[in-house]
């Protein structure tokens, strides 16, 4: 369940009737989410229809790409969804759009590849790891962006793209401690 302030944000922009209106409700489930929680479902398409009329875009031309969310919160916080033209997501990135996750990068350990701040798009259905790509892993409840290398035998090697910092060996007992988020397939940095 969503949290009263998640609703908040949401009402502020649509009066509670107008919002009931949109999922079919009487403005009084409006009233119960907000003392009880948002079903899941009903947030996400509220956030969904929020986003997209505020945009004042064809809804059946855009995706909405969301936060990556670890269950309990939005790792490294990013602020929004990204939005992308269908066409483009499915010609250029290649992907299922239901794949696809945002993060936000924090750190300068992948420069000068990836910069503190940089958004990245992650695909979650790739969860083995390619020699040499980068990936968003999580590790006790941290969300570390980095290159990967896979050894036969299972091990692996947690490299940064900056020379600052060393590599990070991992036996095949300690990687399978590392949930692999997705692959990094997609950033946008400032200029």
């Amino acid at each position: 369940m969503k949290t009263v302030e998640n609703l908040m944000d949401i009402i502020k922009i649509y009066r509670k009737a107008e919002l009931a209106k949109k999922f079919g409700r009487a403005p009084s489930a409006i009233t119960y989410w907000q003392k009880h929680g948002v079903p899941d479902s009903i947030f996400k398409l509220a956030e969904e229809i929020v986003a997209k009329e505020m945009l004042l875009i064809n809804r059946d031309d855009i995706i909405l790409i969301p936060p990556y969310n670890n269950g309990k919160k939005h790792l490294n916080n990013p602020s929004a969804f990204l939005y992308f033209k269908k066409e483009w997501v499915r010609n250029a990135l290649g992907v299922i759009e239901d794949n696809l996750k945002v993060i936000t990068v924090v750190g300068d350990s992948m420069e000068p590849k990836l910069h503190d701040g940089d958004i990245a798009i992650l695909n979650i259905s790739h969860k083995t790891i390619v020699d040499n790509a980068i990936y968003a892993l999580e590790f006790n409840g941290s969300l570390l962006v980095k290159r990967v290398q896979k050894f036969i035998s299972g091990a692996i090697n947690i490299l940064s793209d900056n020379s600052k910092y060393m590599p990070e060996s991992l036996s095949s007992e300690q990687a399978n401690n590392i949930k692999v988020v997705g692959r990094v397939i997609w950033v946008g940095s400032k200029i």
